[in-house]
């Protein structure tokens, strides 16, 4: 049986010359959220479903196909939890790009409650994609953020099963990891989630959307947009403060995936190549910013010479990569001038 989902009714706030389109607020704003991402150890679960239909399901509307979820995160043994898979995402969806697809995990009844899942309900779950090696880079990426901004999506490793419930493929483990929900993070934060209308940078508040444009220009990643909330989640606190949130960073060049290509127009030939996307600030306003990039720094860099997950090589990268970031900011007017020179400043933007 499929959960209920009911559809959120809609309220409107107003802000100076904008309309934003909001879901109202949760009726219980004190509701306690789930502990799936009050920790950030690895977690093992297994799926299994009849794989191969799964893995053909690459269309745009795809269909839930029922599944069985079962963890042994608990103290009573392995519990079997009812889920509903299904295929999402844009690129990675296509078998063009990925031989596994992204997946949401849909749960229904209460045999979560026993299990790390309690209260959730449909969560999104970054397979491996093409080489599992992404699956680690990408989610350090999300856990960098978190050291930058409180306002960022919580993530959780986790090392996935994968049976056939046909029994025509053998099962394989693979590396993983959850994203917290969208709604989620608004009840943390009391937040409102802002949808299907376009809000400039301008428009969000200003140290969060200075400090997204530093780190998406830090990472190499310019696969996202504000007005076309492409790669980042908009949501309101009180009548008309705007916040941005971003996510999706395997197209970044620290990330490094073999799929990713720079947008033609943006005149780079490659995603390592870093180009600037964000508005002007002025820059006594980006030096507060650099600041407590360089406040980071370690703590950034310790995610990577402490994980074993990642090889000699790829840190090695990271290290050089980071370095030249670093080294850009130290030369304030410099780097300064160079946001300047590639600034949209467009409302558009």
């Amino acid at each position: 049986m499929l959960c209920a989902f009911s559809l959120p009714r809609m309220a409107y706030a107003q802000n100076q010359d904008s309309v934003y389109i909001v879901k109202e607020s949760i009726k219980d704003p004190l509701k306690k959220l789930g502990k799936l991402f009050k920790k950030d150890t690895p977690i093992k679960f297994s799926l299994t479903t009849d794989m191969k239909s799964l893995l053909k399901d690459r269309k745009t509307e795809s269909t839930r196909h029922t599944a069985v979820l079962t963890t042994n995160d608990n103290k009573n043994g392995a519990i079997a939890i009812p889920v509903m898979l299904q295929t999402r995402g844009n690129f990675r969806r296509s078998t063009a790009n990925c031989s596994f697809p992204p997946l949401w995990l849909i749960f229904d009844g209460k045999e979560k409650d026993e299990t790390v899942f309690k209260k959730q309900d449909k969560v999104k779950l970054v397979t491996h994609c093409s080489k599992e090696e992404y699956i680690m880079r990408e989610y350090t990426v999300y856990k960098i953020f978190n050291i930058l901004s409180e306002h960022s999506f919580l993530a959780r490793p986790c090392e996935v099963t994968y049976i056939d419930s046909i029994q025509n493929r053998n099962p394989e483990t693979r590396p993983a990891f959850l994203i917290e929900p969208e709604e989620d993070l608004a009840i943390r934060k009391g937040w409102k989630e802002i949808e299907n209308v376009k809000i400039s940078q301008s428009s969000v508040d200003s140290v969060t959307m200075a400090t997204i444009a530093v780190f998406q220009y830090m990472i190499g990643n310019t696969d996202w947009s504000v007005p076309g909330q492409h790669n980042i989640k908009i949501y309101l606190q009180g009548k008309n403060k705007v916040y941005a949130v971003p996510y999706d960073f395997d197209h970044s060049g620290l990330v490094g995936t073999d799929y990713a290509t720079p947008n033609p127009m943006l005149g780079i030939s490659s995603v390592e190549e870093r180009i600037y996307r964000g508005i002007h600030y002025l820059p006594g306003f980006l030096n507060k910013i650099f600041k407590n990039f360089e406040a980071a720094k370690d703590e950034i860099y310790k995610l990577y010479n402490e994980d074993s997950a990642f090889d000699f090589r790829y840190r090695k990268f990271v290290v050089g990569y980071l370095d030249d970031f670093f080294d850009e900011i130290k030369e304030r007017a410099s780097i300064c001038d160079t946001f300047d020179k590639t600034a949209m400043q467009s409302l558009k933007k």
